[in-house]
């Protein structure tokens, strides 16, 4: 019970909040959550790394991996 939106759906189950402040707190816990990862990731990922915009079209996001390759490809040569 651990997961985002658990304690406050369970909150609201029980009657301490209403739906909309549930739904609400879930919405900032998922933000917050989201940038603890951002921060944490900032923090494993090499200076290399190739980042890849996840809400990019697929075909965008192949490009752009594919142009680091040939970059890095060319530079080792």
């Amino acid at each position: 019970m651990d997961g985002v939106g658990y304690r406050e759906m369970a909150d609201h189950l029980e009657g301490r909040i209403t739906l909309e402040e549930a739904v609400e707190r879930t919405r900032v816990a998922t933000r917050q959550y989201a940038r603890r990862q951002v921060t944490w990731f900032r923090h494993q990922l090499g200076p290399g790394t190739v980042k890849v915009d996840g809400t990019a079209p697929l075909e965008a996001q192949c490009a752009h991996v594919t142009r680091a390759w040939r970059e890095r490809t060319v530079k080792a040569t």
